[in-house]
């Protein structure tokens, strides 16, 4: 409960806004121009059968892919791997 999440989520919302030209919350920032890559709150999606699980995969699988290109980036990734599949997360188990 340190506030890394929160930490995060202001970077990036910070980045946006500047990049979209609007105020910042800051008495000062300067950011070069990257792109910005997340791994923060994944969902599952059932009508596709992805688990959360595998969402996350995925995205930082995408993330990997474009750090090969050597673009200047910039990557937020949150509480990894912490999902579960989609069959667990519909039917859940009667104890």
């Amino acid at each position: 409960m340190s506030g890394k999440t929160t930490l995060l989520r202001t970077i990036g919302l910070n980045l946006v806004l500047a990049y979209a030209g609007a105020a910042v919350c800051a008495r000062d920032f300067k950011c070069s121009i990257l792109d910005i890559y997340t791994s923060m709150r994944v969902t599952d999606d059932l009508n596709a059968g992805i688990s959360t699980f595998y969402a996350e995969l995925l995205r930082i699988k995408m993330i990997i892919e474009y750090s090969k290109e050597n673009k200047p980036m910039l990557f937020f990734i949150d509480e990894v791997f912490k999902g579960t599949n989609s069959r667990d997360r519909a039917e859940p188990e009667m104890c």
